[in-house]
């Protein structure tokens, strides 16, 4: 396993989550990467998953910005 394997997945993924989600791209990006390297894998290879996790990961943010306000 590489170890820079999360770093090197954050730098491909970044500006295709920056095209679906601006401002919270560095968040989305982050929970993205800290997923386990199965799942990682699982969305690299599909990009209806890879939507999935980024809309899933730009709710989550959503909703807590409401329970924050």
């Amino acid at each position: 396993m590489n170890p820079q394997y999360k770093q090197t997945v954050g730098g491909a993924i970044f500006e295709f989550v920056q095209s679906f989600v601006q401002g919270y791209a560095p968040k989305v990006t982050g929970m993205l990467i800290d997923l386990p390297v199965p799942e990682i894998q699982k969305y690299m290879v599909n990009f209806d998953l890879f939507q999935q996790r980024v809309s899933q990961a730009t709710q989550l943010l959503e909703q807590q910005a409401i329970v924050a306000q």
